[in-house]
């Protein structure tokens, strides 16, 4: 009799302690998944400024181009980083936290922030 509620006690131990290590594990598993904004190509233009830009979008992968210039990036964690020369500069200078925060791209504006007073020059798209 003994020996039946002890293995009853310990099986049950072990059952609790398998289910609390399934629950914590479970958790961690648990990501979010960022998609970007759209796929395809998009002409975004500013009533502020004739500058124009052309941003495609293949999977995570971007190219935005603009007068004769190409970048190119990628969406990492929803945040968008890329080759561009003057992003690469802003990040070597900004907290980590600014990181991939250069341009911002939504489904129907484009942003391209301006390093001197950190506000944003506003794009939207281009009527036909």
């Amino acid at each position: 009799m003994k020996k039946a509620i002890l293995l009853l006690l310990l099986f049950s131990c072990n059952y609790a302690f398998a289910l609390a290590q399934n629950n914590k594990t479970f958790h961690h598993e648990k990501t979010k998944m960022f998609k970007p904004p759209f796929q395809g190509k998009r002409h975004f233009c500013s009533d502020e400024s004739k500058m124009t830009y052309d941003v495609e979008i293949k999977g995570d992968h971007v190219v935005i181009s603009y007068e004769k210039i190409k970048v190119t990036g990628v969406f990492k964690n929803g945040l968008l980083f890329t080759s561009d020369p003057q992003e690469i500069k802003y990040r070597h200078h900004a907290g980590k936290y600014n990181f991939g925060k250069y341009y911002v791209i939504g489904a129907d504006y484009f942003s391209v922030l301006n390093p001197e007073n950190g506000e944003y020059f506003y794009h939207q798209l281009c009527k036909k």
